[in-house]
């Protein structure tokens, strides 16, 4: 005989077994024993999410809040261990179908009930057909839109988000199994509008490193920690994806860069959200596999310049919001990151009369727009001479190893 629980045949045994749980039981810390049992799954496999003895099991008070206004760890753990979706998880994809399905496999072993949303910008090669096909699933919706961007593929599919929570994810990346759960128990334990988690970094489907660990109470700590503590910026990623965030705030206040910042549309997207977030919370473990190819990381394009375009874009919007001279020292930070990453790739191919129009325009927009932007006046890297030198030397270089080559033939 199968002696796991089962669910209450009717009514009359309901209101019985509900009665004698509430006699004998209910001021019991059972949330806490279910936690730690082995038999949690099995026991809320066998319960219907709507039976009044699983709601009770799972110390689920009406609404969710106890009388102290808080949320009870009986609703965190109903919440997590619920069948109904309260995550909804947007993939925006665009040529993806070779990498598409191993993200989607990921989304698939989540350990709670989810729903997963593609967004189809438009992609010429077989990624409709992918999403099409992970469609016959229930939990899976698809959005098949003309070729806008990823921006606009992700604002498309905001506007369908119909659960509490949604996140974004990169066809071409993947989560570990509790990134929903972990992620909603946060947010829910802390009221927050935004949770984060730490990445890892996968180059060439090899583990290097964690970007972004270690604990993070002080997020937690206060409403808009952000403004309190502008320092905490730049302990925050800040992409689209390995985030959480809670739909009623976030969809009235996000404000989508236009196609002109990509490839990095984030940067005014998600800096802007995350100076006014009335409450976040950080999840110590990594639960965001971020893919890095060795393709794309030798691959240098002439997009160099929009770089500029999406930190001019961050630079007007912190000043829209009030929040340029509190930032100020973050923002050079960030410019010197993002500008800096692309000079040094300047070394990666020959086009002197574009690579020299890049130098300009960026040591433009420095000095323009953040004087005394140097942190070390005396160093060379941080004057155009030098970059414009580089390229000097890269394209006398390229024609000495030309001609050898030519000498040889």
């Amino acid at each position: 005989m199968d002696h796991r629980f089962v669910p209450c045949c009717n009514n009359r045994l309901n209101i019985v077994f509900t009665g004698v749980w509430r006699i004998y039981f209910r001021h019991l810390p059972i949330c806490h024993f279910l936690g730690a049992c082995k038999l949690k799954n099995e026991i809320w496999g066998a319960l219907g999410k709507d039976d009044l003895v699983s709601q009770w099991i799972l110390g689920w008070r009406r609404g969710g809040v106890e009388a102290n206004g808080h949320w009870s760890w009986g609703m965190v753990h109903f919440l997590a261990m619920s069948k109904t979706p309260h995550l909804t998880i947007i993939v925006p994809a665009y040529n993806a179908a070779k990498d598409l399905p191993a993200c989607l496999e990921s989304l698939y072993a989540q350990t709670v009930a989810i729903r997963i949303l593609i967004a189809n910008d438009g992609s010429t090669d077989d990624t409709a057909a992918v999403a099409d096909a992970a469609a016959r699933l229930e939990i899976v919706r698809v959005l098949h839109l003309p070729h806008s961007g990823a921006n606009a593929a992700r604002q498309a599919a905001l506007e369908a988000v119909d659960t509490p929570y949604f996140a974004f994810v990169d066809a071409d990346d993947a989560l570990e199994p509790t990134f929903a759960e972990e992620m909603i128990e946060a947010a829910v334990r802390h009221k927050a509008d935004l949770v984060f988690c730490p990445y890892i970094c996968v180059y060439d489907r090899v583990e290097r490193h964690v970007s972004y660990g270690g604990e993070g109470d002080a997020f937690a700590r206060d409403a808009h920690p952000l403004r309190k503590t502008p320092n905490l910026l730049v302990s925050v990623p800040v992409f689209f994806w390995g985030k959480l965030f809670r739909t009623e705030y976030v969809r009235p206040h996000i404000d989508f860069a236009p196609k002109e910042c990509a490839p990095m549309e984030d940067i005014p997207t998600i800096i802007p959200l995350l100076i006014d977030m009335p409450r976040m919370a950080k999840v110590a473990t990594p639960l965001y596999r971020y893919a890095i190819s060795s393709d794309s990381m030798c691959r240098v394009s002439k997009q160099e310049l929009t770089r500029i375009v999406a930190l001019r874009t961050l630079h007007e919007r912190l000043e829209a919001i009030g929040a340029l001279p509190t930032f100020l020292p973050q923002l050079y930070a960030i410019n010197r990151c993002y500008l800096f990453d692309q000079l040094e790739k300047l070394r990666g191919y020959c086009d002197p009369a574009h690579q020299h129009r890049v130098i300009r325009d960026y040591f433009r927009h420095l000095e323009g727009t953040l004087p005394g932007w140097r942190p070390h006046p005396f160093h060379p890297t941080f004057y155009a001479a030098y970059w414009h030198g580089v390229v000097a030397w890269n394209t006398l270089r390229n024609r000495f190893t030309r001609r050898g080559k030519d000498g040889e033939d």
